[in-house]
């Protein structure tokens, strides 16, 4: 009974821009023991000691339930090009559109049949995504799924709805194709990706500085930045991507007046409904917009 309960309540949200797996609980600790193997057998910066040692979370006591399974989200992402116009240049990105719909719609499904339900983002998700065959590692750290490449979120959430044993279970392990690859590694602007290691130097990683309040560092080349918020050189390389990226049909287009806006540091509240409205197309939190005033300017600065 508990295999053909999850499988039901699961699938309800399934379709073809959302996949999903579930594992039993205990499955975690297996999890567990392989992300402290990292730990004495990886060269781990500070960002990567201090997620292991402080950020996962294996312990559920705080919710009040004792879960019984995780389930693991995959949400494919809508891609929507961008061009930004100022002072004679114009420069180009894209955006990864989510649904955020998802959440709740999962918690309304499972709480009205009786189960608890919560969404923990400090779960191991590209882990639980990977072992539970619902995607697949990258040399880049970053997970795939056949047909959507690497643009989908992970959300994973504990229940107290029974696993069973309608399950699968696996190493988690690279793709075979990266094995002969290596065009990340090429072309990633800052060797964050190493092809003598398993995880990438995530304090060099040009995502982690983009996507930071905190200004540049002095040795980062600004000629490098090349994204409003992150930096997708390993992905716009990988022969996973290349038929994702081909089907960008869509672009919002940002005038001179709205791109001196950005520039300018402007919060939501300071812009006009009519760019409002766009940045809710593209569903950008607030923090994304805090950031881009030095990325988009990093953008425009280089030469045409």
């Amino acid at each position: 009974m508990g295999d053909q309960m999850l499988r039901d309540l699961v699938s309800q949200v399934v379709n073809d821009q959302i996949k999903a797996a579930y594992l039993p609980v205990e499955r975690l600790t297996d999890l567990k023991a392989d992300i402290l193997r990292l730990g004495e057998t990886e060269r781990l910066n500070g960002m990567q000691k201090g997620i292991i040692n402080s950020r996962y979370v294996f312990d559920f006591a705080e919710y009040g339930f004792v879960p019984r399974s995780i389930v693991t989200v995959a949400v494919k992402h809508e891609l929507v090009g961008m061009t930004f116009t100022y002072q004679g240049k114009r420069v180009t990105d894209f955006y990864c559109v989510g649904q955020a719909w998802v959440k709740d719609k999962m918690k309304q499904i499972f709480t009205e049949n009786g189960y608890n339900f919560e969404y923990i983002y400090w779960l191991p998700q590209k882990m639980l995504a990977v072992s539970s065959g619902l995607a697949e590692y990258g040399r880049n750290n970053i997970a795939y799924i056949d047909g959507w490449g690497s643009f989908f979120e992970l959300q994973t959430y504990i229940t107290d709805a029974p696993c069973g044993e309608d399950y699968s279970f696996r190493d988690v392990c690279m793709m075979e194709i990266c094995d002969e690859c290596g065009a990340c590694i090429k072309n990633c602007p800052t060797e964050a990706i190493k092809a003598d290691r398993y995880l990438i130097d995530s304090e060099i990683c040009l995502c982690y500085m983009v996507e930071s309040g905190e200004p540049f560092p002095d040795w980062l080349p600004k000629s490098i930045v090349h994204s409003v918020y992150g930096c997708y050189r390993c992905q716009d390389v990988c022969p996973k991507n290349r038929q994702v990226l081909a089907e960008i049909t869509e672009t919002i287009d940002f005038s001179e007046a709205e791109t001196a806006l950005f520039l300018a540091g402007a919060k939501r509240s300071d812009l006009p409904p009519s760019l409002v409205e766009k940045i809710d197309r593209l569903g950008m939190q607030d923090w994304r917009l805090e950031t881009m005033s030095k990325n988009l300017a990093a953008m425009l600065a280089q030469p045409v």
